[in-house]
């Protein structure tokens, strides 16, 4: 679905008042699933079309690596920061 078609379908169902309640609710989904698999699609990322047995080990090296990397990069930098700028 086109982002353009999905944001008005999406202002077509809300209510016309402010929505700070519902702010609250769609947010954690949009973060946790939307743009994730926006990002994702927008990438092309090319899902290979081979058996699991079949990856090599760098493969699953990458796969595992940069989530994982992400999050612990990603804390502790925000670690590190908070405690650094903390006024």
């Amino acid at each position: 679905v086109h982002a353009t078609i999905a944001g008005v379908a999406l202002g077509l169902v809300l209510p016309r008042r402010p929505g700070g309640t519902l702010h609250e609710h769609v947010e954690p989904w949009s973060n946790a699933i939307v743009l994730p698999v926006f990002a994702f699609v927008s990438a092309a990322v090319v899902i290979p079309a081979v058996g699991i047995s079949e990856l090599s080990p760098t493969f699953w090296a990458v796969v595992l690596a940069l989530p994982v990397g992400k999050v612990i990069g990603i804390t502790l930098f925000g670690t590190i920061a908070g405690r650094l700028f903390r006024g």
